[in-house]
C-alpha cells in the first residue's frame, strides 16, 4: 500500500479525502455552525455522538446520496480506490470504527491478522443508552457495515456482525428481524443494504 504524500496532494483533492487525511471539515447540514474536523470528532463525548447527527455519513460514506445529510460525500470509484491503497486513510477509517465501536459497547482488536470485536468492560451500559426498539443507531450500523465493505475493510465488517450476531440473539424483543437482515446484506452484498 502507498500514502499519498499529504504535501503533494492539492487542494482539488475532494472534500472528503480532506477530511479523512485531517486537513478539512464535514460540510454542515445547518448553517448556522461550522463543520468539524476528523480530529475533533474522534474526541467526541458519547453524548455528542449520540446526539450530534451530520458526521456519521462522513466517517463511513457510501455510494448513493443519505437521505438525512444531502451535503454529506457520495462515494466515487476513484476514491475507493485510494481508501483501499492508502495507509493513512485505512489507518484513520480504523479509528473512526473503534470510535463506533466504543459508543456501542464494543472493542475492536486488529493487532493481529484477525480483526477481534469483544464487548468492552462497561457494555451493558453503554448498550442501555441506544438499544431501543426502532433506534436512529441501527441505521447508523446499517451504514458503518456497508461502508467498511466498500472501501475494503470487510473483515472488520465481518467482525462487527458478528459481535451483532450475539447482541441480536440476546435481544431479539429489541432488535427486529428486518434489522437484522439488514446487518447482514450489508456485509454479505454491500449494493443491497
Amino acid at each position: 500500500m502507498s500514502s499519498l504524500n499529504s504535501e503533494n496532494c492539492s487542494n482539488s483533492v475532494s472534500p472528503l479525502i480532506n477530511f479523512y487525511y485531517g486537513r478539512g471539515r464535514t460540510i454542515p447540514s445547518c448553517i448556522y455552525r461550522e463543520g468539524y474536523t476528523l480530529d475533533e470528532i474522534l474526541t467526541w463525548s458519547l453524548d455528542k455522538l449520540e446526539h450530534e447527527h451530520d458526521y456519521i455519513q462522513w466517517l463511513f460514506p457510501l455510494t448513493e446520496r443519505s437521505a438525512f445529510n444531502p451535503k454529506a460525500p457520495i462515494l466515487t470509484d476513484q476514491q475507493i480506490n485510494l481508501f483501499m491503497n492508502d495507509e493513512k486513510l485505512i489507518e484513520n477509517l480504523s479509528k473512526s470504527f473503534k470510535l463506533m465501536m466504543g459508543f456501542y459497547g464494543f472493542c475492536c482488536d486488529d493487532s493481529q491478522d484477525l480483526i477481534c470485536i469483544k464487548k468492552s468492560v462497561d457494555h451493558d451500559e453503554k448498550v442501555s443508552k441506544w438499544l431501543r426498539k426502532n433506534n436512529h443507531n441501527y441505521l447508523r450500523i446499517t451504514r458503518i457495515l456497508k461502508s467498511l465493505k466498500i472501501l475494503g475493510l470487510s473483515n472488520y465488517s465481518e467482525a462487527f456482525l458478528g459481535a451483532l450476531n450475539d447482541l441480536y440473539l440476546n435481544h431479539s424483543e429489541t432488535i427486529s428481524d428486518r434489522t437484522y437482515r439488514f446487518w447482514v446484506e450489508a456485509v454479505n452484498d454491500g449494493s443491497k443494504a
